[in-house]
C-alpha cells in the first residue's frame, strides 16, 4: 500500500448506496442480511433521506433521493441505484483535503460540511473516478463503532 495513502485514509466508514426507495431498501437488507437500520434523518442540503444499517465495525448508508433533480436523484437516472460512494475515516481531514488536491483528485468542497447525524464531518470528496463511485473522505467526532447510534441516543435523550 502506498504509505501517503496509508497516512491518509485509515478506515472504511461506510459505504453509500443509492436506491429509489428508501423504506423498501432497508427492508431488503432487513431481510435478507438481518441488518437493523440504527440512524435515519433528512438531509435538505444534499436532497436526500437517507439509513445507516451497521455491518460490523462499518455501516452502509442508504440514499434515496428527495427529488430527481438532487445529486442522488441524477445519480440514479444516470446509473441506476447501486454503490454510489465510499467513505475513508480520516484523521486529519484538512490534510486529507490538501493530500488529494496535491494528487490531483478534485475536490468537491473546499470547506468540510457536516455529515450524517451530526457524528461526522464530510471534510472533503474526491471527484467520481473513473470507475464511476464517489471517494468521501471524512472525521468522526467520536471514536466508538456506535457513532452513529450514539447520535441518536443523545437526540432522544435532550428531545424526549
Amino acid at each position: 500500500m502506498n504509505s501517503a495513502v496509508a497516512a491518509i485514509a485509515t478506515r472504511i466508514d461506510h459505504v453509500g448506496i443509492a436506491v429509489p426507495d428508501l423504506d423498501e431498501a432497508i427492508a431488503m437488507y432487513r431481510n435478507a442480511f438481518g441488518l437493523e437500520s440504527v440512524h435515519e434523518e433528512v438531509n435538505e442540503e444534499q436532497g436526500v433521506r437517507e439509513a445507516m444499517l451497521r455491518i460490523g465495525d462499518g455501516y452502509i448508508q442508504l440514499l434515496a433521493p428527495l427529488s430527481d433533480d438532487s445529486p442522488i436523484g441524477k445519480f440514479l437516472a444516470r446509473s441506476g441505484p447501486g454503490i454510489q460512494q465510499v467513505a475513508f475515516g480520516v484523521e486529519d481531514i484538512d490534510a486529507a483535503g490538501e493530500h488529494l488536491r496535491s494528487a490531483g483528485v478534485r475536490v468537491l468542497y473546499d470547506v468540510p460540511k457536516t455529515g450524517t447525524g451530526g457524528s461526522r464531518r464530510v471534510g472533503a470528496c474526491a471527484s467520481t473516478f473513473r470507475q464511476g463511485v464517489l471517494a468521501a473522505v471524512l472525521l468522526l467526532r467520536r471514536r466508538r463503532v456506535d457513532r452513529y447510534e450514539e447520535h441518536v441516543d443523545e437526540h432522544e435523550r435532550h428531545v424526549g
